[in-house]
C-alpha cells in the first residue's frame, strides 16, 4: 500500500472478471464463515461485465477489507449478502451484513488514515482501522465510488447493519490498460 502511495510502484488496471474476484475472496473466508456460523449469499449474474481494476488488490485490499468486517461486526448466525450487477456504464458490487453497524463517530472519519476507528468486533475480534482508508485508497486508483450505509441498533426493534456499494468503470474492449 505504501508503496502504491508515495509512486514507487504502480497499480496496472486492467480486465478484471467481477465473479471470479468476488468468488476469489468468498473462498479466503470460508473457514472464517463456518467458525462464526455466517451464512454469505451470493448468487452471480448471468452476464456481467468485467470491470477495470488491479485483480490482486481489488481482492486483497477492497474485498477482503469488507468481508472480513462484515464478519467481525456480525453476530454468530448473522448474515453477508453480496450482489452484482451493472447501473449505466458501471458494474456495481453491493455487500451488505446484519452486523452491529457503524456509529457516527466512526462513520465520519472511517477513510481517515490518521484517526483512530478501530473497535473490536461482536466476539473480541481485534482490527487495525487500516482496512477501510486502504480501500478508499484503491478505489479512488481504480477512478471507482465507495458508498455507505450503515444503521446502528438503537432501540429493541431496530434493524443494524452495513452496506457498502462499491462502483467501478466498466472494461471496454476498446480501452487501453491504464496505469495510475
Amino acid at each position: 500500500y505504501k508503496a502504491s502511495e508515495t509512486g514507487k510502484i504502480e497499480v496496472p488496471l486492467e480486465k478484471v472478471q467481477t465473479t471470479m474476484a468476488i468468488n476469489s475472496s468468498i473462498d479466503y473466508f470460508r473457514e472464517k464463515l463456518d467458525q462464526k456460523g455466517i451464512a454469505l449469499y451470493f448468487t452471480p449474474p448471468r452476464n456481467i461485465s468485467a470491470i477495470l481494476a488491479d485483480p490482486v488488490t481489488l481482492v486483497s485490499s477492497v474485498l477482503n477489507n469488507i468481508i472480513t468486517n462484515a464478519i467481525k461486526f456480525s453476530p454468530t448466525g448473522g448474515s453477508i449478502k453480496i450482489k452484482s450487477y451493472e447501473e449505466d456504464h458501471f458494474v456495481i458490487i453491493q455487500i451488505s451484513d446484519s452486523g452491529i453497524g457503524i456509529p457516527e463517530k466512526i462513520m465520519k472519519n472511517i477513510f481517515n488514515m490518521k484517526k483512530a476507528t478501530t473497535r473490536k468486533g461482536t466476539n473480541g475480534e481485534l482490527g487495525t482501522g487500516f482496512g477501510m482508508p486502504i480501500l478508499k485508497i484503491y478505489m479512488d486508483k481504480y477512478g471507482g465510488e465507495v458508498e455507505i450505509r450503515s444503521h446502528v441498533k438503537l432501540a429493541e426493534t431496530d434493524k443494524s447493519g452495513t452496506t457498502f456499494k462499491l462502483k467501478f468503470k466498466r472494461y471496454m474492449e476498446t480501452e487501453m490498460k491504464f496505469i495510475i
